[in-house]
């Protein structure tokens, strides 16, 4: 089953941007939806990886079911 999520931002805090190493999220743009290639659940974050960027990875929180 194909997923679907869309980018929601970091919010305000530059330092929420930054956490965990993770993609640039300005790749992204606020409010388009991605097609999720897999995730990675670990025991305190997950990870996306989206269709649209290959190799990179996001910070879950930054997304929303769409």
């Amino acid at each position: 089953m194909v997923r679907k999520v869309r980018y929601i931002g970091y919010g305000s805090d530059p330092m929420h941007k930054n956490w965990g190493n993770y993609s640039d999220p300005d790749l992204l743009t606020v409010g388009r939806v991605y097609t999720l290639e897999r995730e990675e659940i670990h025991s305190y974050h997950t990870e996306f990886y989206l269709v649209e960027f290959p190799g990179e990875r996001f910070n879950s929180t930054m997304f929303r079911e769409a």
